[in-house]
């Protein structure tokens, strides 16, 4: 048999499946619904240790980006409004960046790096403004003359309790996520193409 992971909500029980990849192992279940303060009871079953069962954590609210729109296009110049709704939760909001950048080096070959970052949020204030650089914490963008793809990921969390019978430890929480891919390039290019129109 083994151990078994389950997940409750609104009456509803479902078995988290395992599913792994090259750098780590997870176990998902899907739920029909994401409205805040849905109250989840996670409930680990053991073979050969005991079991904890009562394991408990609540949804944030939902968080819908509204700016910047998707595959929207900034220069080094432009400035980045990040705004979500809704705002003032009371949870933990974080902004996950990562990125694709490409440059040209002096013998004209083309290299393309990619990264990410974290940013925290204080207070969930809703919105907040940004220059390309910030974002991908690099002083001077124009180093990228062939520009930058972004992905921008908006993470609202909230700490649920974990089961006492978790002895050596641990965490629960609970997430609700929402992303938009847009793009910085750098003025050449942009001038370049406005003179094309």
């Amino acid at each position: 048999k083994g151990d078994v992971l389950t997940a409750s909500t609104n009456g509803i029980t479902k078995v988290l499946r395992e599913s792994s990849n090259l750098f780590d192992i997870e176990y998902n279940a899907w739920f029909p619904f994401n409205d805040a303060d849905t109250l989840f009871k996670i409930s680990l079953t053991r073979e050969n240790d005991e079991d904890a069962k009562n394991s408990t954590v609540k949804l944030p609210s939902p968080i819908d980006i509204t700016s910047p729109f998707a595959w929207e296009t900034f220069t080094a110049a432009d400035q980045v409004n990040v705004a979500w709704q809704p705002s003032n939760q009371g949870d933990t909001v974080k902004i996950n960046i990562c990125y694709e950048c490409t440059r040209t080096d002096s013998f004209g070959s083309r290299s393309t790096i990619s990264s990410s970052r974290t940013l925290s949020v204080k207070n969930d204030p809703g919105i907040l403004y940004y220059t390309v650089a910030r974002l991908i914490n690099v002083p001077n963008p124009a180093i990228y003359d062939q520009g930058c793809e972004i992905e921008l990921t908006l993470i609202r969390s909230r700490k649920g309790k974990l089961d006492s019978n978790f002895r050596e430890g641990g965490s629960i929480g609970a997430v609700q996520t929402d992303t938009v891919n847009f793009f910085y390039i750098p003025d050449r290019i942009f001038q370049t193409e406005e003179n094309n129109t």
